[in-house]
């Protein structure tokens, strides 16, 4: 929870992890859509999202499962 009383995104794509920049600055936008669809309904929490060297080998659908999944945890709860 932050005291802003609006939702804060950060986003850590490690050149280590990704090596082509292609595949960071997929992994950031797609991160930043899908904030952005839900950030009317979180509550004020800063979050941080790391990405793994798995996501290198995703493709955007797959990219965006998986975060609508993480999403949809931090809204139901």
């Amino acid at each position: 929870m932050n005291a802003l009383g609006y939702s804060r995104l950060g986003t850590i794509t490690s050149k280590r992890n990704l090596k082509k920049a292609v595949h960071r600055n997929q992994a950031r936008r797609v991160a930043r859509e899908m904030f952005r669809l839900n950030q009317n309904n979180l509550k004020p929490l800063d979050l941080i999202i790391v990405a793994k060297k798995k996501a290198a080998a995703a493709n955007k659908d797959e990219l965006r499962r998986c975060l609508e999944n993480l999403f949809r945890k931090l809204l139901c709860c």
